[in-house]
């Protein structure tokens, strides 16, 4: 074990800014610390647009959603400081699936993408609550499966940069319904963000820039229409009219909230029977990818502490000055992660 090593900032390409993981100086516990680039920290009103956003949230319970514990101001930096949510972010998880050379399977992802829905559903059921940024990269995942949202709070400061629908998506990742004036980043919103989440679980991948929004009609008819009953069973149909009305590919779509999403998944998952199978192939899947023997559980860690976009290695300590503990992880692998876990998950399958 190793001090985190100093300058290690990372981001997760989603336009915000950088992160690191530290202690929070009031009470110890970790944080995640989110300097804002200084494009969108000098933006007039963008700094108020995020309090406004987070005083809402602040007063709803919610288990689902990475709670922002304040905002500070630092001269011309804007942080952003909220509660650690420990587990791989779903691009960094699809990845690792990849590299240990088992994607999820239909049944996993369609399991994983239920989860996704549901927390944002929790979300929705308050009353005017929404995310505003729902990206793979602000979606983490635990060992247990379980599903948090983070950056909940900055759907209102993207909205006033009055950005069109293609160059929010190039810029923050975001997918957004058409609309005939700019775009507003409400809970309709969200349904298309999760939509385009769920597809990147669907096909084990990120969506590429040039996918959204032209390609995005032929990339689910080729996933679904493509489909054997071997590969998605009768959930293809389903899954195909849940995500053409999640990205408003139907003229008229019936989801206007994450709560009605949730339950038109229902049809998508099927029965409780198979609904069961989906999650003993989720919870499969995600052995597979964080270890269940030391040695594969220890690679994971390292993958997490070093790979995960969402975690920046810094010992820094934070702005305020408040001599706090620096975060301690392991120290950096010296053969190659690719070809750790490769060795790690063949023990694993071997033994």
């Amino acid at each position: 074990m190793s001090s985190v090593p100093e300058g290690k900032a990372r981001s997760l390409n989603d336009g915000l800014g950088v992160r690191r993981i530290t202690s929070d100086p009031l009470d110890g516990s970790l944080i995640e610390v989110l300097d804002v680039s200084p494009t969108l920290a000098a933006h007039t009103g963008f700094e108020a647009a995020l309090r406004a956003r987070a005083e809402p949230l602040s007063s709803v319970s919610l288990e689902q959603t990475a709670a922002v514990r304040r905002i500070e101001r630092d001269g011309s930096g804007l942080r952003v400081i909220a509660n650690h949510v420990d587990g791989l972010r779903l691009p960094e998880l699809l990845n690792e699936a990849t590299i240990a050379g088992a994607p999820l399977s239909p049944e996993a992802a369609i399991a994983l993408s239920a989860q996704i829905i549901r927390a944002v559903a929790e979300l929705h059921a308050t009353p005017g609550l929404s995310h505003g940024a729902i990206i793979p990269a602000h979606v983490v995942v635990s060992r247990d499966g379980t599903v948090r949202l983070t950056d909940s709070i900055f759907g209102r400061g993207l909205e006033m940069l009055h950005r069109n629908r293609p160059q929010l998506w190039r810029e923050f990742g975001v997918a957004l319904p058409p609309s005939a004036t700019l775009p507003r980043f409400d809970q309709r919103c969200d349904v298309t963000q999760l939509g385009a989440t769920v597809l990147a679980v669907i096909l084990g991948r990120m969506l590429r820039a040039d996918e959204y929004p032209r390609g995005i009609w032929d990339l689910v008819a080729a996933i679904t229409l493509g489909a054997t009953p071997r590969e998605n069973g009768s959930a293809a149909p389903a899954l195909r009219m849940w995500l053409q009305h999640a990205l408003c590919l139907r003229a008229r779509s019936t989801l206007a909230t994450a709560v009605d999403a949730a339950c038109a998944f229902a049809d998508v998952q099927g029965p409780p029977v198979r609904r069961r199978a989906a999650e003993m192939a989720l919870q499969s899947a995600l052995r597979r990818i964080y270890g269940d023997t030391p040695e594969a559980a220890k690679a994971a860690t390292l993958a997490a502490a070093w790979s995960q976009p969402g975690v920046v290695h810094s010992a820094r300590r934070p702005p305020s000055g408040a001599d706090g503990p620096a975060l301690v992880i392991p120290e950096e692998p010296v053969r190659p992660r690719r070809e750790l876990l490769r060795s790690v998950f063949h023990n694993f399958w071997t033994n």
